[in-house]
């Protein structure tokens, strides 16, 4: 990191790198004498909840870059400001060119916006380049450019549980690009606090909820609260209690049950498998029944167009011996049941997708003491015997799937306590080096 250059009488412009700026580090400066301005790496330059030097390419999305005032502010100076490409082009990622930054008498902060272009495609997170020029007022230039990403709101988005680091601290939903096998790097990832003051285990899914075509987030913590988040604004759209009076945990996932084009959510929670479906249009309470009459533990749910009908069917896992079932959307009834890992007495988790490109989607189960990841064919219930691994580091916390290598079929993650490993695609079959640590959810 480069060492804070020694202030001088002058005024100056100051602009240092994005990669040499992980957390504000403002040194105090006179409230008298010349401004120094400069841009400067910030938690939150961002008008949006996920504060990041960067931008998600969806439908009027900007980057937003705040330029400082330090020093005195008795005087107006401005400074022009070019954005230019790096791996992002100008006019088909974002609006290049030149924009001015002007600071009135007093002013401390001002921004320059970017305009993000929404092309519809999946790309790799690309960068653009800000560059400082012709500032005016008697100012300097110093470490005069600095980098932005652009998030791909086209490609998959992965969704995932972080626990707080510290006692007394909040539980976070972290939203990261996966598009080609790269994940979005944690000081740049998207963060969401569902539940404030909270610090549990909450589990997580995505879902348009509210039908307009992004994404949204699906979180239940420890007592059956579950609220969902906009995707596009962060903003609450939904929250309740799925079990009146239950204070154990509860699984959620998402898919369109009732073919109304809107993601309903299923939850799932202790003690008689009892599985729920609230409609994404309304919220009531769609469907209630015991998939385990009897049975202990935590069931978990997924969801998948198991049988071509066209609707989501309703997947469920049994927390002790493997049971996995499939319930119909259209009509509720039991349309699969069978053990994933005979002999096996444990926990395990469940994910959905076209693993062999059929059309159809297949099971996905991964047991969550060993880690033995299988795949069952949706149509038929075989497993499939390409989708049958260890992870060699043992536990898993969460399972996912989607076309991450848009090769027509889904891909699979698995969550571990140190980072995430894969099943199919990606060149070495690493998709994170660290950055998810608890329930996985990945959508296309």
């Amino acid at each position: 990191m480069p060492s804070p250059r020694p202030q001088t009488p002058s005024a100056r412009l100051r602009c240092e790198p994005l990669e040499d700026r992980l957390t504000p580090a403002f040194v105090p400066a006179p409230t008298t004498g010349p401004s120094i301005l400069h841009f400067e790496y910030n938690d939150a330059p961002i008008p949006s909840p996920f504060g990041t030097l960067g931008a998600l390419e969806a439908p009027g999305s900007s980057l937003t870059v705040n330029v400082y005032r330090d020093g005195g502010a008795d005087d107006a100076v401005s400074v022009k400001v070019t954005a230019t490409g790096l791996t992002a082009t100008a006019g088909a990622d974002f609006v290049g060119g030149d924009y001015t930054v002007s600071f009135a008498p007093g002013q401390r902060v001002a921004t320059v916006q970017i305009p993000i272009i929404d092309d519809g495609l999946a790309e790799s997170t690309e960068e653009l380049r800000l560059t400082m020029s012709a500032p005016t007022g008697g100012a300097q230039i110093d470490w005069g450019a600095v980098t932005a990403r652009i998030v791909d709101g086209d490609a998959p988005l992965v969704a995932s549980a972080e626990l707080p680091a510290a006692p007394g601290g909040e539980t976070s939903v972290r939203l990261a690009s996966a598009n080609r096998w790269v994940l979005l790097p944690a000081e740049l990832t998207p963060r969401l606090v569902p539940f404030a003051g909270y610090g549990g285990a909450v589990s997580v899914a995505l879902g348009d909820v509210n039908r307009d075509g992004t994404w949204d987030v699906i979180a239940a913590a420890t007592n059956g609260h579950v609220k969902v988040l906009d995707g596009r604004t962060g903003a609450e759209l939904r929250s309740f209690l799925a079990y009146t009076g239950y204070t154990g945990a509860v699984r959620v996932a998402a898919g369109d049950v009732d073919g109304d084009g809107y993601a309903d959510l299923i939850t799932g929670a202790t003690l008689n498998g009892h599985v729920k479906v609230f409609s994404g249009a309304t919220g009531a309470e769609a469907r209630s029944f015991l998939a385990y009459p009897g049975g202990p533990g935590l069931t978990d749910v997924a969801a998948g167009d198991v049988d071509g009908d066209g609707r989501a069917d309703i997947i469920t896992g049994a927390a002790i011996n493997g049971h996995v079932k499939v319930f119909g959307g259209a009509t509720g009834t039991l349309i699969r049941s069978f053990l994933a890992y005979e002999g096996y007495n444990g926990g395990m988790f469940l994910a959905a997708g076209d693993v062999d490109g059929d059309g159809y989607a297949d099971l996905i189960t991964g047991a969550a003491l060993n880690g033995h990841v299988k795949a069952f064919d949706g149509r038929t219930g075989v497993v499939l015997p390409t989708i049958s691994v260890v992870n060699p580091d043992g536990a898993i916390t969460g399972i996912a799937a989607t076309d991450l290598d848009n090769d027509g079929r889904a891909d699979i993650a698995a969550s571990e306590p140190r980072g995430t490993f894969s099943v199919d695609g990606g060149p070495d079959g690493l998709l994170s080096d660290g950055s998810i640590t608890s329930g996985v959810a990945i959508f296309d």
